[in-house]
């Protein structure tokens, strides 16, 4: 009985290792190259925008939604490129 006590906390603490060894990655990776990385921004992009033309054939809903996600993301990029710019100065 008391070995399934320890489950919780050795779970918790798996989790919470793993969200260090994440964040630290991402820290890094933000250092060497900035807040954008564009190959990953490119690439995410690519991927929704080929899901979307892909069941907009069967589900022509999905196209103003899309339309909206990318206005808005289009936003967002450009207000944190500005703010970006303007830590730099």
């Amino acid at each position: 009985m008391s070995s399934l006590l320890r489950v919780v906390p050795l779970v918790l603490s798996m989790v919470m290792k793993f969200r260090a060894t994440k964040r630290s990655m991402v820290e890094a990776a933000e250092d060497a190259n900035g807040p954008c990385t564009f190959y990953l921004v490119y690439g995410n992009n690519l991927v929704i925008m080929t899901i979307t033309l892909f069941f907009a054939l069967t589900m022509p809903i999905i196209t103003p939604l899309a339309f909206l996600f990318f206005g808005l993301k289009y936003c967002v990029e450009r207000y944190l490129v500005a703010t970006y710019d303007e830590k730099d100065e």
